[in-house]
């Protein structure tokens, strides 16, 4: 196999070192690679894959003192990231604001159309784990920020009229009375 060559992804077996380790030599053996020939290593900063007393990079330093350890740098970045914004008060309200917008329209599928309907905007989820996703979050307001701004102002003067909420309830009535007799006309029994 060349030096290139990617050998597989591996099934998850569970989060202990010990059991990684076993699984990872396994899959370079089944795919002729030499654990002596490693002269490098990168995990995630969780401790059961760095962990100097017994992380798998340990485990993996005992059996070949070359495989040197270099903390993932994507995964130092997100850990960066979100030390960065839990110790500031104003970016913990803005994400959870952002996090706050995709629930309210998202909870529910008619409110989601509607939302879709009346504005250019895609409202993205945040993650924990993939600051991806915050800039996604981030870019999509902030690319239909005016625009949406502006629809959502003039959709609220409308709401805040006595006559919105007034015709609400009159239609309400109305409406719930023909969409009773439109559903006995639909009876497979209505003759």
């Amino acid at each position: 196999m060349s030096p290139t060559a990617f050998p597989s992804f591996l099934p998850n077996i569970g989060h202990k070192a010990k059991d990684i380790e076993n699984a990872l030599l396994k899959s370079l053996e089944n795919n002729g690679l030499d654990i002596m020939n490693c002269r490098g290593q990168s995990y995630d900063n969780a401790s059961n894959m760095s962990g100097i007393y017994s992380g798998l990079q340990t485990r993996i330093k005992t059996i070949n003192p070359l495989a040197d350890y270099v903390p993932c740098a994507a995964h130092s970045l997100n850990l960066v990231g979100s030390c960065v914004v839990e110790s500031v008060t104003e970016a913990v309200d803005f994400f959870s604001t952002l996090q706050e917008l995709y629930n309210f329209f998202t909870i529910s599928t008619h409110r989601w159309d509607i939302f879709v309907q009346h504005t250019n905007l895609r409202v993205k989820s945040l993650s924990q784990t993939r600051w991806s996703a915050r800039y996604d979050a981030c870019d999509a307001l902030e690319k239909e920020w005016s625009t949406t701004r502006s629809e959502a102002t003039g959709l609220q003067r409308k709401l805040q009229h006595l006559e919105t909420a007034i015709l609400v309830i009159v239609w309400n009535v109305i409406l719930y009375r023909f969409n009773a007799a439109s559903k006995k006309l639909k009876e497979s029994q209505a003759d």
